[in-house]
């Protein structure tokens, strides 16, 4: 972390202001040519209450407002928001005592977060055997949910936490790994997968002398902010899983009493998909969530078969497997954003008319994405 303000740092700097500011560019040209039509709940109580500009509060719709009635009120006292994990409002609560403003918080967070985030990710790239390792961050930048990195959502922040875990696992620092997992799992739910990940390494490169100890030690570590999280849920809900019961009344028609393995999402969704009439929307959010499921979960099997380090394909298929097992796809373009091993598969592709071809297409469903997002239409 020393040299932080370096020419690299510079360079990422650079880089990150120019994604802002066309992703901007997209906000200010939907706020143009696409009407406002809020599909979530207290935009005009919560979002426009903090702010007078629609260009800003935009960038906090859908999750937003639960977020900041998090960070202003916390759990208790208010309905159905414990599906959220506490790291991030409570940094957003924190950071509030000096900007007075939970929506320009949470935007500075998150904002500030993908820019280190891109920093050590890059530092963590240089370490693969990727020939143009400079295509890794394009891939993750033009990702067709890649805004949510500059929205008021917790993935910006996640991200960062995973990337310092696994940059520190790779230099087999496994105090300061197992810390930020520790972060991770109270951010996101999938934070948790990062210790299996760090007991795979810390197990190989202990071969000859385990220490038992010290790796329950450090699986523990790495998941201690979300058993910490289960058991506020205990003292106060009565229940140490609450955040699973509560995800039902969200309306994304995930199913938390049983579990639904994957074909028979894929299954449901080929029905969708032939059944939806008159709601061009839904019919592409519906399409998008197939299909970008699949693919990535086509480029982890095909990684595995190469042979892909084993501690990112553990991490990489839990979080992929997790939200599937609610019956559908919901939200999975924004959540397969944060599986950041497929960005090293992307930029591994051989035939440069394929990449430009992906490239080119996440380049269009991103502006699309970004724009319907910030005009009230749900697409991930």
């Amino acid at each position: 972390m020393k040299n932080i303000f370096s020419k690299d740092f510079k360079k990422i700097l650079l880089i990150f202001v120019f994604w802002r500011i066309c992703l901007l560019l997209v906000s200010f040209f939907s706020m143009k040519l696409l009407p406002f039509k809020p599909s979530f709940p207290y935009y005009d109580a919560i979002l426009a209450r903090l702010s007078p500009y629609q260009f800003i509060w935009h960038w906090a719709n859908f999750d937003g407002p639960h977020y900041i009635t998090l960070a202003e009120k916390g759990y208790i006292g208010t309905g159905l928001i414990q599906a959220f994990f506490p790291l991030y409002p409570l940094l957003m609560g924190l950071f509030d005592k000096i900007v007075k403003n939970p929506l320009y918080s949470g935007l500075l967070i998150s904002n500030f977060s993908f820019l280190f985030g891109l920093y050590f990710f890059e530092k963590l790239v240089k370490l693969e055997k990727i020939k143009q390792p400079k295509l890794v961050l394009v891939f993750l930048l033009l990702f067709p949910t890649s805004f949510y990195f500059g929205s008021l959502y917790s993935e910006s922040l996640f991200f960062l936490l995973v990337v310092l875990s696994f940059l520190f696992i790779r230099q087999k620092k496994w105090w300061r790994a197992s810390f930020f997992a520790s972060l991770a799992s109270a951010t996101r739910l999938v934070g948790i997968f990062i210790a299996p990940a760090i007991l795979w390494e810390y197990w190989q490169s202990h071969k000859q002398k385990k220490n038992y100890f010290q790796a329950v030690f450090l699986g523990l570590l790495s998941i201690s902010g979300f058993l910490l999280f289960c058991l506020y849920l205990n003292k106060n809900f009565n229940d140490p899983f609450y955040f699973v019961k509560v995800q039902n009344a969200f309306g994304a028609s995930r199913q938390t009493d049983k579990l639904i393995l994957l074909h028979q999402v894929v299954w449901r969704y080929l029905k969708m998909m032939l059944t939806i009439r008159n709601n061009n929307i839904l019919l592409f959010s519906v399409t998008q969530e197939f299909l970008i499921s699949l693919l990535v979960l086509g480029l982890l099997i095909w990684a595995a078969f190469k042979k892909m380090r084993r501690s990112y394909l553990i991490y990489s298929f839990l979080s992929f497997i997790l939200p599937t097992l609610t019956g559908n796809f919901s939200s999975m373009p924004r959540y397969v954003s944060l599986i950041f091993p497929i960005y090293f598969i992307f930029a591994s592709i051989k035939k440069p008319k394929v990449r430009w071809l992906i490239l080119s297409v996440f380049l269009i469903l991103l502006i699309i994405n970004t724009a319907l997002f910030l005009r009230g239409f749900w697409v991930a």
